[in-house]
């Protein structure tokens, strides 16, 4: 069957329906809007897409499927780089209420809340939740963040999920309407600009169209915030793959 050439595909930050191929796969291309060249797949799936997986058994089995390592292989790695994660968050908050949006096993939260923070994760996955309660001693819940309660964060972040959703605008919106007063949100994702990109093309790593559904390169970030009611404040590139963004609320216009 031929792939449809428009219809959902709009483009999230222009509203462009024009985009052009830039990898072909069978069911779904992945395409760069003509008007801004903002990068995802094409169709968009629904609502709900790969829910079943990310509250599966994603981290050992479908990773591991994919060719990664077994997460209990890279629990040093993952602590090490979470520490470093804080660090950084410590620029802008160093203390307060913390929320990890996608936080798999809690390393995020245990380094949060070693430094500091009143930390809470939330996820899909009940079992990676479990081990991560009972590894670390943190508080982790299952839950999006749609679902979660209306409390106030004095920092927010979320690591390597919003490419993975429908509708990332939502995300950044759930994430505003829990900033408290002075707040800071960081965001990581792959980064479609790094160098390891310009260099495999097709073969880098992150190019999975089942799963990852925006392609962000730091300028689309920004927009996306802005048109969420978040300006980008800073931004670093920990790895050449990764970009984060942080932002804080806009100030209303006098």
């Amino acid at each position: 069957m031929e792939k449809p050439k428009y219809g959902k595909g709009s483009c999230l930050l222009c509203g462009s329906k024009e985009h052009k191929i830039v990898y072909d796969f069978e069911r779904q291309n992945i395409v760069k809007c003509s008007g801004c060249g903002f990068a995802f797949v094409f169709p968009m799936p629904e609502d709900g897409h790969f829910q079943d997986v990310y509250a599966g058994d994603y981290w050992e089995s479908y990773q591991v499927s994919v060719g990664e390592k077994d997460i209990h292989e890279r629990l040093n790695e993952f602590m090490e780089i979470s520490r470093e994660r804080i660090k950084f968050l410590s620029k802008f908050k160093a203390k307060g209420k913390f929320l990890d949006v996608g936080c798999s096993m809690g390393f995020l939260v245990k380094a949060a809340k070693d430094a500091g923070f009143d930390a809470v994760g939330i996820d899909l996955s009940e079992k990676t939740l479990e081990e991560g309660r009972k590894r670390y001693n943190v508080k982790l819940i299952r839950s999006t963040l749609e679902n979660y309660p209306l409390e106030k964060f004095d920092a927010i972040t979320c690591y390597n999920t919003i490419e993975h959703l429908v509708s990332p605008d939502r995300l950044l919106i759930e994430m505003r309407k829990r900033l408290a007063a002075g707040g800071v949100i960081a965001i990581g994702t792959h980064d479609f600009e790094c160098s390891n990109h310009r260099k495999e093309g097709r073969a880098w790593k992150h190019i999975m169209p089942t799963e990852h559904l925006y392609y962000f390169r730091l300028r689309d970030m920004i927009a996306l915030g802005g048109q969420c009611g978040l300006e980008a404040i800073w931004h670093n590139k920990p790895i050449d793959n990764l970009i984060v963004v942080y932002y804080r609320e806009k100030k209303l216009q006098e």
